[in-house]
């Protein structure tokens, strides 16, 4: 017998529903609290309506997750899960500008 594979759930337009890590509300407490309102907004709103297009896949050991940037210092790491329409947020990273 073949398991079928999982049917998407979340639909071309459809809003994910993202949910937080432990790390990753961790990460937002230690933020200061204007930068942890801006990336709560970022993820609230656009990246849970559309993560593909404000968000870039990983690859390697973080393949299946995204990367998104939170104005130009921070990062979110996500992970869509297509069965259950869940956008898990896994981390929220401080980044060092390019040189």
């Amino acid at each position: 017998m073949n398991a079928a594979a999982p049917t998407a759930l979340v639909a071309p337009g459809q809003e994910w529903e993202a949910r937080w890590t432990t790390p990753a509300v961790a990460a937002m407490d230690a933020m200061p609290p204007t930068v942890a309102l801006a990336a709560y907004v970022y993820v609230a709103g656009p990246l849970s309506a559309d993560p593909d297009s404000y968000s870039v896949p990983l690859a390697g050991s973080l393949e299946g997750r995204r990367s998104a940037a939170v104005g130009g210092a921070y990062r979110v790491l996500v992970r869509p899960d297509q069965t259950t329409g869940a956008l898990w947020v896994e981390a929220v990273n401080y980044r060092l500008p390019q040189r």
